[in-house]
């Protein structure tokens, strides 16, 4: 071979050898960033009810499931491990000593850990290994559905003229059904894991203004049965994570009486009042006109609303599993119509349903129910609410529906939800 040749050899081999190698090198970044990504998550939701030190073990034992250490070495240490948090905004992840909202991962096969990839041709040419790193951050957040918006695991039905306002969301795992001549502004959200579960009429898509811009494929597990378990195991805790703070003065119950004419006479602000009813139909009945403030009624009882009842910064948790566990007369107003103003909010918890025949009114609220929800809302009457049902949600709210954020909703006790931030 002359010399020409014998450099024309070296220069296919050289060329072959990046190649094959490089398409290695690849390949070794996919399965590192499916390790971080594995072990991030892992790591993140055992964080939730663990410690760092346990949470880290979890993320290792998931990555080593992925990537096995007997085959690519230590890929993944405990030092690989931050948790912090992260800004979606700026795309920046803060270290936070103690957080769990956020996490981030490195993997490595690197010559430091002893176990850089080996190359196949390019020794050849004196490049023996490669380093290769990959990092995952993962992020807990609260979708904006749970926040504000109506969410149901089997069907929301709204069958009003309605405009919806930036931010306000629709969704329900199975189906959501709507009328003509609605208003969808831009950033508002109506979801199901198939659009072709959305029902509405032959021009709906043309007469609901924005309609076609708001839709969203997904899916949430929106956890109705585990924000009730968590409301009824804290009921007397001071600090449940479903009380504003100073709501409650005193972590005993006062024992009220389940009458048919409750009203402010009976009831006692700062304190657990817990009212016990026989049988499964047992009632309170709360009077007409009355207004209960900055108090938790917790109770076996159906609840019966009476025309014109106001609610502000109230939680109500009932066991009663009946259809209509908690049902009002025309003119409920469920939170103070402040204008989204801190505080003032109404929590409902309910393993049955709810219904509110007319004229409801909710500033600041979140109904959380096991059953089916029903409700006419009075117009433009619908400012910061949510609506949790494992059931069919049901509403006729002719207006505005507007959100409110921030401190004007009551807290969210339910889990948080996971995602891959980067």
């Amino acid at each position: 071979m002359s010399a020409f040749g014998l450099y024309l050899f070296v220069i296919c081999i050289a060329i072959g050898g990046i190649a094959v190698d490089y398409s290695s090198a690849l390949r070794t970044e996919t399965q590192l960033q499916a390790a971080a990504d594995s072990a991030a998550h892992a790591a993140l939701v055992a964080r939730q009810s663990a410690s760092e030190e346990e949470a880290i073990l979890a993320g290792i034992e998931m990555a080593h499931a992925t990537l096995p250490a007997s085959l690519h070495g230590a890929i993944i240490q405990p030092s690989d491990f931050v948790f912090g948090q992260w800004d979606r905004e700026t795309g920046t992840f803060t270290p936070v000593s103690g957080s769990r909202d956020a996490v981030l991962v490195d993997t490595a096969r690197a010559a430091q850990r002893a176990n850089a990839l080996q190359t196949l041709f390019l020794r050849i040419i004196g490049i023996r290994d490669f380093d290769v790193m990959r990092e995952a951050i993962y992020e807990t957040y609260v979708p904006r559905c749970v926040i504000e918006g109506f969410m149901s695991d089997v069907l929301v039905d709204v069958t009003s003229v309605n405009i919806y306002r930036e931010g306000y969301c629709i969704h329900s795992n199975g189906a959501v059904e709507l009328q003509n001549n609605s208003i969808f502004e831009p950033g508002t959200i109506v979801s199901m894991p198939s659009l072709d579960d959305l029902d509405i009429p032959t021009a709906g898509m043309t007469s609901n203004i924005g309609l076609a811009e708001a839709l969203r494929h997904a899916y949430y597990d929106i956890g109705v049965s585990e924000r009730i378990a968590v409301a009824l195991a804290n009921v007397n805790n001071l600090y449940a994570p479903m009380y504003h703070p100073d709501l409650l003065t005193s972590s005993t119950s006062l024992h009220v009486t389940a009458s048919n004419n409750f009203d402010e006479a009976e009831w006692t602000e700062g304190r657990v009042n817990e009212a016990e009813c026989m049988g499964a139909n047992g009632r309170l009945r709360i009077r007409n006109g009355t207004t209960l403030r900055n108090g938790v009624l917790y109770t076996n009882c159906r609840i019966v609303f009476g025309e014109g009842v106001n609610l502000q910064d109230v939680v109500i948790i009932t066991t009663s599993t009946h259809r209509d566990s908690i049902t009002g007369a025309a003119g409920v107003v469920l939170g103070r119509d402040d204008d989204c103003a801190p505080g003032g909010g109404v929590q409902i918890f309910t393993r049955g349903g709810v219904s509110f025949p007319s004229s409801l009114s909710m500033f600041g609220t979140r109904i959380i129910a096991e059953q089916e929800v029903r409700f006419t809302a009075l117009a433009d009457a619908v400012q910061g609410s949510s609506i949790l049902s494992n059931g069919p949600i049901y509403g006729t709210a002719n207006g505005e529906a507007a959100i409110c954020g921030g401190d004007a909703m009551p807290a969210d006790i339910g889990r948080r939800y996971f995602r891959l931030a980067r």
